[in-house]
């Protein structure tokens, strides 16, 4: 049965699988009215389902704190987490109890409160983690916020109102449909503060964008790509005269069903070949609102192999330089297939090193570093390396994992290389 450490310190973390709601209340109910009796704090995490049940059992819950099943994102819930425990620990606390539920790997949805080791950063905890040997027919956890961008729109796009754009070829993973319009929206505004041309291609702004750009939008639609002249001779023809500096929104998603995925790679081809000889910068939104047939999940390779110069994903940035990948922000299962497709792009090269710079992550999860390995395997079966540069934090999670030890890879922090030994 679950129960604090019994010196009164540390970390235990105990896991428990049930049959039934007699089982489950069998030893949560106990878990909890031991330490409610003794003055602990409990924290309770739970689907709404099995909070119901807690509630029903206990009668009083005076010293029980029940926190819904609303889930974020993992580096974000780790960092509350801390807090919470903190302010226990400030009013006196000297052991913590949390009961939590891990759901079924056929609801595919993460925990309330990520049930691993370390995650209370050595304060006095016990925790109690429950899942049901079965898959749940109702009330199973739900996670109605994950997935949901953080922050979105004109956050995830900083303009420069004073001042030229640079010539940039750059993507968006829209993860949902107000993100993408939010974007849209953002981008192209930044655009006209700058007193630029703004070109759209299948990619609707709002009416007070059209209005407020006037004769400096040219608006190119789903049906002008089935003219007789192919869209990269569109593109051309809407270039403004001189030198005066143009912004090209495009809907990748809208391009595609219009046309063909060849017909947005050769389009992609002509948007590169434009910022090379012109001033134009360009944002192709790719979405990712959990659809399959979404052209940032179903064309993701088309979307990370022609934004070298920034896709900007849901917490989540990369940029390719040489043979450098930077990574910025978080890295977690919302965003693992856009890690390792980033990192076969850049393996895919005769080039006998490459780089991962990971010192702009501040969240890498046990996942990711499986990526790592996974994913740079062929490349360095070849006998070619692969340098990671990580802060302090990233490159202690990485040495518990042992990836500095696998042969052609090597770990360095602040330039220093990782102990192999």
């Amino acid at each position: 049965m679950p129960g604090a450490p019994t010196d009164g310190s540390g970390y235990l973390h105990e896991a428990v699988l049930y049959d039934s709601d007699e089982e489950f209340l069998g030893v949560v109910v106990p878990f909890l009215q031991e330490g409610a009796a003794i003055g602990e704090p409990c924290l309770v995490a739970l689907g709404a389902s099995t909070t119901g049940l807690v509630r029903a059992a206990m009668g009083s819950t005076g010293r029980i704190t029940f926190h819904d099943d609303r889930y974020d994102r993992p580096a974000s819930v780790i960092r509350s987490n801390r807090a919470l425990f903190t302010a226990h620990l400030t009013d006196g606390a000297s052991q913590i109890r949390v009961a939590s539920e891990v759901p079924h790997p056929g609801v595919s949805c993460p925990s309330p409160i990520p049930a691993r080791a370390g995650w209370a950063c050595g304060s006095p905890t016990s925790s109690a983690a429950t899942s049901p040997s079965t898959p749940p027919t109702t009330g199973s956890p739900s996670a109605s916020s994950w997935g949901h961008p953080s922050p979105e729109g004109a956050d995830m796009l900083p303009t420069m109102r004073d001042r030229p754009a640079p010539p940039q070829h750059e993507g968006l993973l829209a993860a949902s449909a107000r993100h993408r319009q939010t974007a849209m929206s953002t981008w192209a505004r930044a655009t006209l503060d700058r007193s630029e041309k703004l070109i759209t291609l299948c990619a609707p702004v709002d009416a007070d964008i059209t209005s407020r750009a006037g004769s400096g939008l040219t608006v190119l639609t789903p049906d002008d790509l089935h003219t007789t002249a192919p869209p990269a001779e569109l593109l051309q023809r809407a270039l403004p005269d001189g030198d005066h500096g143009l912004g090209i929104l495009i809907w990748a998603d809208a391009v595609i069903t219009a046309t063909s995925r060849e017909t947005h790679e050769e389009i992609e081809t002509t948007l590169a070949s434009l910022c090379r000889d012109h001033a134009a910068s360009v944002l192709c939104v790719y979405d990712r609102n959990g659809k399959r047939d979404g052209a940032g999940i179903e064309h993701l390779d088309l979307a990370v192999a022609r934004h070298p110069d920034r896709l900007q994903g849901q917490c989540l940035a990369l940029r390719r330089a040489a043979h450098t990948l930077y990574v910025d922000g978080e890295i977690d299962m919302s965003n693992l297939d856009v890690f390792a497709t980033a990192l076969r792009a850049l393996t895919d090269t005769p080039s006998p090193t490459v780089c991962i710079d990971l010192n702009a992550v501040t969240f890498l999860a046990a996942a990711a570093a499986r990526t790592l390995i996974r994913d740079t395997a062929q490349y360095r079966d070849r006998g070619a390396d692969v340098e990671i540069h990580a802060t302090p934090h990233i490159t202690r999670i990485l040495q518990l994992l042992d990836i500095h030890r696998l042969p052609q890879l090597h770990l360095s922090c602040r330039g220093v290389r990782a102990n192999t030994r």
